[in-house]
């Protein structure tokens, strides 16, 4: 069953226009939206008794994560409870601190996005910023301590096997 806010049901409905829309990037779009969904289903199929209010700052994230201006100590307040607080118990719940989760997301759909960057022709800090990231040089710090590359060369490995099928 769909969530309170009909969150799977809203991507759902997002992800059929742009299937049909057929917009110069819509496999990317889609492949990202299926990404969001298979998330939301998983994550109510995993469900451990999970602390609601870490259940609406997991849903703010996913929804918020490609905006540069999103503020995630705002995100830990919006019940009204100390960021701290909030922090802690997040961690506690999902084994990740709330940044360590936005970071691993938007890093996520970098890498997809930089998978597809020759057909899309997006520049490196186009996707950076489609991802949530305002400074180029922080988004490449970021993505290459968590994969090993900068952006630009795991785009360039990344194209280098996909043409080798």
């Amino acid at each position: 069953t769909d969530d309170s806010e009909h969150n799977i049901s809203a991507l759902i409905n997002i992800l059929y226009s742009v299937q049909y829309q057929k917009c110069s990037n819509h496999i990317t779009a889609t492949e990202s939206l299926l990404d969001s969904i298979k998330q939301l289903i998983l994550s109510r199929l995993e469900r451990k008794t999970v602390d609601p209010r870490i259940e609406t700052i997991v849903r703010y994230i996913i929804h918020h994560f490609q905006d540069p201006e999103f503020d995630l100590d705002e995100c830990l307040t919006i019940d009204g409870y100390c960021s701290d607080y909030m922090r802690r118990l997040f961690y506690a719940q999902l084994g990740q601190t709330p940044h360590e989760y936005l970071n691993n997301l938007r890093i996520k759909t970098a890498k997809k996005l930089l998978s597809s960057r020759k057909a899309s022709k997006y520049s490196v800090s186009e996707i950076g910023t489609m991802v949530g990231f305002n400074d180029i040089s922080y988004f490449s710090r970021v993505f290459k301590k968590a994969t090993g590359f900068p952006p630009k060369k795991y785009a360039e490995i990344h194209y280098a096997d996909q043409t080798n099928f």
